[in-house]
Order: C-alpha cells, then sequence, then structure tokens
C-alpha cells in the first residue's frame, strides 16, 4: 500500500554487510522524524512517532518467531488507504516493538536533517 518510493539504485550487499553486524531485531534504511500532530488522523497516539520507514523492512528471526510478531498481523485491521496504511501499520510499528524491548536502527542516520524535513 506504501507507493512512495522507487529502487533500489545501489547493492544492497554493502548495506547488508553493514547491518549485519549490528544486535539489531528488525531495521530500515531510513526514519521519519516525530510529527507532533497526525496528519491523516489515522494514528492511536494523535501523533506520528519517530518510525522505521517501511518501504524497506527487514525482520530478524529474534522478532519473526515471536507472538508479539504474530499478534501483530492477526490484530491488524483491514487496511484501504495510503493513510491508513502510515497510522495503523507504519508510524506505530517501530515504537510498540522498541517499547516492548526490541532493538532497532536505521542504515542511513539523518538526525542532522531535523527541522528541515520529517521524512528525509
Amino acid at each position: 500500500m506504501n507507493y512512495t518510493i522507487f529502487g533500489p539504485l545501489y547493492p544492497f550487499s554493502e548495506m547488508f554487510e553493514s547491518m549485519n553486524k549490528k544486535d539489531l531485531d528488525f531495521w530500515g534504511i531510513t526514519k521519519h522524524h516525530e510529527v507532533d500532530f497526525d496528519v491523516f488522523n489515522t494514528c492511536k497516539y494523535g501523533y506520528i512517532p519517530e518510525h522505521i520507514q517501511s518501504s524497506f523492512l527487514v525482520i530478524r528471526n529474534s522478532l519473526l518467531k515471536t507472538k508479539d510478531y504474530k499478534d501483530l498481523w492477526e490484530n491488524m485491521p483491514m487496511i484501504n488507504s495510503y493513510a491508513e496504511s502510515v497510522g495503523l501499520y507504519e508510524a506505530i510499528f517501530t515504537k510498540e516493538f522498541n517499547e516492548k524491548g526490541y532493538k532497532s536502527a536505521v542504515y542511513i542516520d539523518t538526525s542532522d536533517l531535523e527541522g528541515y524535513t520529517r521524512y528525509p
């Protein structure tokens, strides 16, 4: 449902080699910075938390084979639009799994862009 990216434009081998050295349960290429309001009015938090963008998401077995991950999919409501995809899945995934103790990161650190753009 997320159609906001194109690529790849570069081989993945270097990225996977780098990320495979890290003790993570899930990771992605980029993150969306926090937005203090919910642009789509679909996120249960009333704002958009900082999150890994779902256009490229790697789930390792340490998360994939858990009840927590299974529960996510069993309890996921039907998603019918891009706005629902962001608010009901993408924007909450990172926050909820990090709060449960799972470790995550992104390959490209865009922290220096906060304040300039929310979705580098």
